[in-house]
């Protein structure tokens, strides 16, 4: 399964995405350097621990709580090993809405922008405001002054998962069935699922960060735990459902996703290796947790579309068809 998943989402994302970064942000975001951080990277300014991604106008961004150091269970909530002060925290987020701003801004594609470990409480209203002073996100602005939130339980913790959207009308929030019949408390607040209305229809949005995390590092999807298995499972589930609409999941899963749908399936997932970092001492460890995966119904309208257009010979874009044919037969 490895081989061949990392082969066919080569292809997904050079290939047939209609969504390819334009002006300089050309190929993955690991390597761009951005102006409002003195050419730095996001890891290199230390920004978040996990890079953000793009695909099928959604934006997606885990940008790192505020670093802390748990005494309790001797861990850092945090790839770089870090504790912030508030003063600290501030900074960071307005670096992050510069980036977004910058990001953005070379991106007219991006619909949605998707954050997990986000602020919450009184920085959630500083982070929004932050965002409203940047011109490229003057369009993500709605009337209600805040972000959409899969904050639903205040029985349990909020985790930061907040939505930002182009559309006019404000997104409504569904639960979903399958998450809860899991009977899983520590999932409370980290799965969002979120129905907008346009004139082109129904879109939904599923925004996570999983309780995973002890699976973030596996390669071999039989070594991963039988809690990360029967999540998948859901997983699947859910995409089945939603499998004729426009439908995207974005998360950090906190394990590989593409475990998800396999080798036959995952074809029109955006899933850019190596998002995630963690240093452990003097070691550096990059891991691949998070992705947007989208419905069969998004797979088939968006991503045959632009093969014909590639400036490719006759032949080769023959073979493409052929390819992309076959994938999706298997799907």
């Amino acid at each position: 399964m490895a081989t061949l998943t990392s082969t066919q989402n080569l292809i997904s994302r050079q290939i047939l995405s209609k969504n390819s970064p334009s002006k300089h942000f050309k190929n993955s975001l690991q390597q761009i350097g951005f102006s409002c951080l003195d050419g730095k990277t996001i890891l290199e300014a230390e920004v978040s621990d996990h890079y953000p991604i793009i695909s099928g106008g959604v934006l997606f961004w885990n940008i790192m709580k505020k670093c802390q150091f748990n005494e309790k269970f001797n861990y850092f909530n945090n790839g770089f090993e870090k504790v912030e002060t508030n003063l600290n925290y501030l900074n960071r987020l307005e670096k992050i809405a510069l980036v977004l701003d910058e990001l953005v801004s070379q991106r007219d594609d991006v619909q949605f922008i998707a954050f997990c470990e986000g602020p919450i409480g009184k920085q959630s209203e500083i982070f929004y405001h932050l965002l409203t002073k940047q011109k490229s996100l003057k369009n993500f602005i709605n009337s209600q002054g805040c972000f959409l939130s899969a904050f639903q339980d205040k029985s349990f913790c909020d985790w930061g998962l907040l939505l930002l959207s182009k559309y006019s009308q404000f997104g409504v929030y569904e639960s979903l069935p399958e998450i809860e019949a899991l009977g899983d408390t520590s999932i409370k607040n980290r799965i969002g699922l979120f129905r907008f209305q346009s004139t082109q229809g129904s879109l939904c949005l599923m925004l996570g960060h999983l309780p995973l995390s002890r699976d973030d590092g596996v390669t071999k999807e039989e070594e991963l735990s039988p809690t990360t298995i029967k999540y998948i499972g859901v997983l699947n589930k859910i995409l089945v459902k939603f499998e004729d609409q426009t439908f995207y999941m974005a998360c950090d899963f906190n394990f590989n996703p593409n475990f998800i749908k396999g080798y036959k399936n995952s074809f029109g997932c955006y899933i850019p290796a190596h998002n995630n970092l963690k240093i452990h001492g003097e070691n550096k460890e990059f891991m691949t947790v998070d992705g947007i995966v989208p419905s069969r119904r998004v797979v088939q309208q968006n991503y045959h579309a632009d093969v014909p257009r590639l400036f490719l010979d006759e032949k080769t874009k023959k073979i493409l068809e052929m390819i992309y044919e076959y994938f999706l037969l298997n799907i």
